[in-house]
């Protein structure tokens, strides 16, 4: 989860794109003005067959596997727990499995490519986490898509985040 696991998400991100270059909702002129910070928190080990609840500061990086939506740059959050929904201006939800070890988002954002065209991000993916939320592993899918809802590009990613 991811930039947009915002809070790991606010998560989306600056594409490289031949006939979109787009400045999806996570650039800085899209997103608000500030983000807010984390509550702050101490990592505990987690209850026997759960998994940690997140806590600190988390890298995520992209590795994109298929698509055309180019490649995605790391992203930096600070985690308190798990998200339940997208920030504003997204819209979507965040579901964790109730062991906290497995966690799924789908999450549309508003966006704008290079000439001022706006657009929506589209991101659905999981994570599985480690026992101690260390670590996490996953895949998300990316869709561009114009005012009328039609694709501009889409991409797959595998996504790792690693706590700092």
């Amino acid at each position: 989860m991811l930039r947009r696991v915002r809070t790991l998400t606010r998560t989306l991100l600056p594409l490289a794109l031949a006939g979109c270059q787009p400045e999806p909702a996570w650039t800085a002129d899209s997103l608000p003005a500030a983000t807010p910070r984390a509550a702050s928190c101490t990592l505990e080990p987690p209850q026997p067959g759960r998994c940690a609840r997140r806590c600190g500061t988390y890298v995520t990086a992209f590795d994109q596997v298929e698509g055309d939506c180019g490649a995605r740059p790391e992203q930096t959050a600070l985690l308190a727990g798990d998200p339940s929904h997208a920030p504003a201006p997204c819209s979507g939800q965040f579901a964790v499995s109730e062991d906290l070890c497995q966690s799924q988002f789908d999450i549309r954002c508003p966006s704008k490519d290079a000439s001022g065209t706006t657009l929506a991000s589209v991101e659905r993916g999981s994570l599985r986490w480690s026992n101690d939320a260390m670590r996490a592993e996953g895949s998300l899918e990316l869709w561009l898509l114009d005012a009328k809802n039609q694709p501009r590009c889409k991409s797959d990613y595998i996504v790792s985040i690693a706590r700092r």
